[in-house]
């Protein structure tokens, strides 16, 4: 829907010129002003789909533009479709998609208390803006610094879930309701932070300076219960889950399955910077400085693509059709590329 515009309007008579003067008050909106919302202190909330009021008058309202055109993806290859955030994204960093939308961590945003950092949330298929999660405080907002984003779907009770949305920065973990887009906390943070988080049901692993370790959702404790909740990798700056359950490491120029060195074949890795699978396919994608190479899991080359469109790339994260989304910090948007 189209916001609504206000107009001047200018009247005339046989007699004479009469001259009106409509002021239009200006309206800041950002975040990190205002009071704190109300959100009573308990970890987690159910997270209903927002409604939005019903107007019948709309003689304010500028008629609606049709919709453009959004490209069709082609049946095969890994070709570039669409770009997503232009205009919107200033320093995109981490990715996640989860319930058929794009989750953005961006940094360096520009507001009243400075400069912070929020994650965007985006309708992939139509390239709207769906929400933007940043603290909703006086005092707080999130790090101008962060470093990746996760979505997890949790149980709230019985037959209830909630989508949380769990940005990470160097120093903090913080989480919001997926819908609400209120934060859980206040804008304090959950867990120490790192790197990278990476979310495969009720566990999550976050790159921390020295290690990786694994957390049990949704009290961010460290998860005990697994065979393995620690892997002493240290600097890493990505990390992928596969259907295994296994994460995947980007660190220190290197891609590690689990604690493991991943031999890749036929095509080795350059500059690795991400890591994913692809449920579609079963394979592993990594994102190099200029392109996304794709192996199976025991490393054997399958393919590249994304070649002469990547200026900066920095996270990639698959979608439910298998269509793959890269972050990309030079050009400050998010590339589209189709399923294999």
């Amino acid at each position: 829907m189209a916001k609504p515009r206000l107009s001047l309007f200018g009247a005339h008579s046989l007699t004479g010129l009469l001259m009106m003067t409509v002021a239009a008050g200006v309206l800041l909106v950002a975040c990190g002003r205002g009071e704190p919302y109300q959100v009573p202190p308990v970890s987690l909330l159910p997270t209903p789909t927002p409604t939005y009021p019903a107007t019948t008058d709309t003689s304010y309202l500028a008629s609606p533009s049709p919709a453009p055109p959004r490209p069709t993806p082609p049946a095969t290859g890994s070709v570039l479709i669409d770009t997503l955030g232009a205009g919107q994204l200033v320093a995109p960093r981490g990715v996640a998609f989860a319930g058929g939308s794009l989750f953005v961590a961006d940094q360096d945003h520009q507001g009243l208390l400075g400069t912070y950092g929020a994650v965007l949330r985006f309708d992939p298929d139509h390239g709207l803006q769906q929400g933007v999660y940043c603290s909703r405080s006086a005092t707080q907002s999130l790090p101008a610094d962060l470093a990746g984003v996760a979505v997890a779907t949790v149980s709230v009770g019985p037959g209830e879930a909630a989508s949380l949305v769990y940005p990470i920065s160097p120093w903090a973990v913080f989480g919001f309701g997926a819908t609400t887009e209120f934060p859980l906390n206040y804008g304090n943070p959950l867990t120490l932070g790192g790197q990278a988080v990476a979310i495969a049901g009720d566990v999550a692993w976050v790159a921390e300076a020295s290690e990786v370790r694994a957390f049990h959702l949704p009290d961010w404790w460290p998860d005990a219960a697994l065979p393995v909740n620690q892997i002493a990798i240290p600097d890493a700056r990505a990390i992928g889950i596969d259907d295994q359950g296994t994460p995947w490491i980007v660190a220190n120029g290197q891609v590690f399955d689990g604690a493991t060195p991943f031999a890749a074949s036929g095509s080795v890795p350059i500059d690795p910077r991400d890591v994913a699978y692809d449920p579609t396919t079963g394979t592993i994608l990594v994102l190099d400085s200029d392109r996304v190479l794709r192996y199976l899991a025991d490393g054997t080359f399958v393919g590249s693509f994304g070649q002469g469109h990547l200026q900066d790339p920095v996270s990639l994260a698959v979608g439910d059709d298998g269509s793959v989304y890269i972050s990309d910090a030079g050009e400050r948007v998010v590339f589209r590329f189709a399923p294999p």
